[in-house]
């Protein structure tokens, strides 16, 4: 039996109903038998037909709601006429379907499918069992209606169906992706952190219908693509086999369509916290003062195009603070959601951006806001193209917002070109080359967070992980910084690795901290900086379980010079170089503004490419060691390669630049050495 939040619901040990009603899938049973159509048989207690499964089982909202919040100062229930997609009021969304009835549920619930009479009819025996299965379980019309929008849509198809078979291949494929949900989170043998296998392939646990007004599980939206038979060869498609690949790939079309909503947090104090029956009242939901929940969502129904119906907002579909019962649900959803938040910005139709706050009027004041949207963190992730984004709260008199012109630090400019650098890194960074560690950190850097924590996660998803670690609110920023960095492709490394000019603070990693990767230096305006570049397989080592130390880099080919006397000279910034006791000396700078000094003393120096816009990693040489290297098959169906090698131990110091490059390759050295940067 698996728990609540395993399955995506809102209370604990809550079992689905269809571990209650067997599947009967007979390839020869027909759909149903046409049932009676008198009223008569529609109030009787007749059993479900055969192989009935409620669709609460699998399609089912992600929030169960409890009768004890269902008040009696709700809006008195009418008997009246709803139309097809109708949008729900809060009042009738809350409306308890055992007040309603049968009768009036089950017309109802067809009125806003709409269900022809003939449909409705043939299928009289399959609405009803559903429409008692609501009533038994005490839940609301708008609870209902957030389930029949999809489950039922093969009711509407123009050829009868098998419901048993096709009711069973959805709860098939429901188990199959939250098993896989569950499987990617996974505890990495060498360091023991929780890390997201897969992570950009991982889609929204919740979203907003917004016509029915309640939190329902985005995987419940599959439904549709169930009825109309989405497959590869022979099976269905599975989410492991559907994702957008790391390298910023193209998102499938077949993700059912939704909007996501980006916007900036507002202060405590500018805050108001409300209670709400759409996400079954699991977690109270920040809005900025003035702004109600029923506002946002009709603004955003005002909102024309594919999708737009069912929407993502963090602060109703990400589990908030909801006291201590709830706060083990939400450690562990969030470990999963809050790191693959960028997913759902990058699978959505389109991305309505709020500026000034949530459902706030846009505004060309307080651009330079620590709390405006330019200037957070998270929001990062969550930019797209202008003509996949509408801004939300515009006033009429703003015909185009983004012309509109504000100002930031002391400088007028259009949202436009305020927006501009931004939207081209994000570009670059959903690119197949990906973006520069350099150009991330720096822009990351600008921006701010409540938490630190979260400027690292957002980092980390943007650098393209194979892997991502699990979110964690009791690490420091520096240490989910190091478990990031343990995650980050070989390419990645390299460019910290040959651009970042000093080493980690505390002398035990080559590396930075968080602290230090912030205050990355400007790049000197005079030279060209051209990202290290690697060609053949990534090599790394097998470490033996004694020196499981994830932070050393495995270079197989550097170019090395070795015992190099080096000191500072004349002007700040600049160096000489002396090779092997000769008297010439060649010049080097530092590629940054303001870079930290290197002591002079002996010194290994470090390149991949002996050219005039690489940058040296001045090394202080540890000795050799001998790994087992690892080299990836060259042919498909081959063996891996795993070899003994010898390779220098090299400790980092700092970076430097020459022009001198003819001077150096007449030196003695030693190319396509193996190093090891500890």
């Amino acid at each position: 039996m698996y728990s609540g939040f395993q399955y995506g619901y809102a209370t604990p040990g809550y079992t689905p109903p269809y571990h209650q009603h067997p599947i009967q899938t007979s390839s020869t049973s027909s759909p149903m038998a046409p049932p009676p159509t008198r009223e008569s048989w529609l109030v009787s207690q007749d059993r479900p037909p055969p192989g009935y499964l409620p669709p609460l089982g699998h399609l089912s909202p992600a929030v169960l709601f409890s009768a004890t919040r269902q008040t009696s100062t709700r809006t008195e229930i009418t008997q009246r006429t709803f139309t097809r997609e109708e949008v729900l009021t809060p009042a009738e969304a809350d409306w308890p379907c055992r007040e309603m009835g049968q009768i009036f549920l089950f017309t109802s619930l067809v009125q806003l499918l709409g269900l022809s009479s003939n449909s409705a009819t043939y299928y009289a025996a399959w609405i009803m069992a559903d429409v008692r299965w609501f009533i038994e379980h005490n839940f609301d019309f708008g609870f209902a209606y957030a389930s029949i929008r999809k489950a039922w849509r093969p009711l509407q198809l123009s050829y009868p169906i098998d419901l048993a078979e096709y009711r069973s291949r959805c709860c098939a494929e429901y188990d199959r992706m939250m098993v896989w949900r569950r499987d990617v989170l996974q505890r990495e043998g060498i360091t023991g952190h929780e890390v997201i296998l897969e992570p950009y392939g991982i889609k929204p646990h919740r979203i907003w219908d917004l016509k029915s007004n309640r939190v329902v599980d985005y995987i419940m939206l599959f439904a549709h693509c169930s009825t109309y038979g989405i497959t590869a060869g022979t099976h269905m498609l599975h989410p492991a086999e559907i994702h957008p690949t790391a390298d910023g790939g193209p998102v499938p079309d077949i993700y059912p369509p939704f909007w996501a909503v980006t916007h900036s947090w507002t202060s405590d104090s500018d805050a108001v916290i409300y209670e709400t029956s759409a996400n079954g009242y699991q977690w109270p939901v920040r809005l900025p003062a003035g702004v109600t929940i029923e506002q946002v969502r009709r603004e955003l129904l005002s909102f024309h195009g594919d999708g737009g119906d069912y929407v993502w907002l963090d602060v109703m579909c990400l589990r908030q603070e909801a006291g201590p019962q709830y706060a083990q649900i939400k450690a562990q959803e969030w470990k999963l959601d809050v790191p693959t938040i960028g997913n759902i910005y990058r699978l959505a139709t389109y991305i309505v951006r709020y500026l000034n706050g949530l459902g706030r009027t846009f505004s060309t004041e307080g651009w330079d806001n620590e709390r405006h949207w330019l200037r957070r963190a998270w929001t990062l992730q969550e930019i797209r193209p202008a003509e996949e984004t509408h801004t939300g709260g515009v006033p009429p008199e703003i015909v185009n917002p983004m012309n509109a012109i504000g100002n930031i630090n002391g400088r007028e400019i259009s949202l436009r070109k305020a927006l501009a650098p931004v939207l081209e890194l994000a570009q670059n960074a959903a690119s197949p080359s990906g973006c520069t560690v350099y150009d991330l950190t720096r822009e990351m850097g600008r921006r701010l967070a409540t938490n630190e924590t979260d400027k690292v996660a957002g980092l980390c998803y943007l650098l393209r992980t194979s892997r991502l670690p699990a979110y964690s609110a009791t690490v420091t920023a520096n240490e989910a910084w190091v478990r990031c960095f343990h995650e980050l492709q070989f390419l990645p490394r390299l460019e910290v690795l040959f651009d970042f000019p000093y080493r980690g603070n505390t002398g035990t990693r080559w590396f930075p901290e968080w602290s230090e990767l912030m205050q990355w230096p400007d790049r000197r305006p005079d030279l060209t900086h051209t990202p290290p570049r690697w060609s053949g397989p990534y090599p790394f080592y097998l470490p033996p379980s004694a020196d499981a130390d994830p932070s050393r880099l495995y270079v197989s080919h550097v170019t090395l010079v070795c015992n190099v006397w080096l000191e500072a000279a004349g002007n700040a910034g600049e160096y000489c170089a002396k090779f092997g006791g000769q008297s010439r000396a060649l010049g080097f700078i530092t590629p940054y503004v303001n870079q930290r000094p290197i002591p002079k003393g002996t010194y290994t120096l470090a390149t991949l490419n002996v050219k005039a816009e690489c940058n040296w990693v001045v090394c202080q040489p540890q000795g050799q060691i001998m790994l087992k290297t690892f080299w990836p098959p060259v042919h498909p169906g081959a063996a891996p390669t795993i070899a003994p090698t010898m390779a220098l131990m090299l400790a980092k110091v700092g970076v430097l630049r020459t022009d001198a490059v003819s001077d150096l390759r007449s030196q003695s050295l030693m190319v396509g050495s193996p190093c090891l940067f500890v």
